[in-house]
């Protein structure tokens, strides 16, 4: 399967994405569509350029395998703008008074005092990211209406989970 690379170039408006490690601004196309441009080249404290080749297109990746398994996603495309390569996914936020609160926004909000470590920050276990999710993060993933016995994002969670771990073990093989 080929896919086009998304020029941004000429995108309007660059408004930047504080949350996250990634370089990342927000960028609007000619209809007024909404976009979050990644690029793969981020700085580190120093000031000092990391390129992350190949983050690109194994979001790409993530996101078309998602898609075939019917698991709810970002819907990412390959893209560049006038520096960098990377990838964009439109913004799925589509009313005024709709917002986003970041996973790591609600655990670190609401879960059980992590722990600190100098090196890696803060760290959180499966059991505290499972609990954050059945208590306070209760519907299904926004537009996702099919697979009737999956009721809740934790439901979701967990079939993520198992899905990992037949692919870690081997009883779920992806290609050949």
């Amino acid at each position: 399967m080929d896919y086009q690379e998304v020029d941004v170039s000429n995108y309007k408006g660059t408004i930047m994405e504080p949350l996250g490690t990634k370089s990342k601004y927000w960028c609007q196309d000619e209809d007024g569509n909404d976009f979050l441009f990644k690029s793969i080249e981020t700085y580190n404290k120093a000031g000092e350029l990391i390129s992350r080749g190949g983050e690109d297109w194994a979001e790409k990746i993530s996101c078309e395998l998602a898609k075939s398994l019917s698991i709810p996603c970002a819907d990412y495309e390959l893209a560049f703008d006038s520096r960098s390569r990377g990838v964009i996914t439109r913004n799925f936020l589509t009313d005024d008074n709709t917002y986003l609160i970041s996973g790591n926004e609600i655990l670190k909000n609401y879960s059980a005092k992590a722990s600190v470590s100098a090196t890696a920050g803060e760290k959180q276990d499966i059991f505290q990211v499972f609990q954050v999710m059945r208590r306070f993060i209760i519907n299904k993933p926004v537009g996702f209406n099919s697979l009737t016995g999956v009721k809740s994002a934790a439901d979701f969670f967990t079939g993520y989970l198992m899905l990992l771990f037949q692919i870690k073990i081997g009883i779920v093989k992806i290609g050949d």
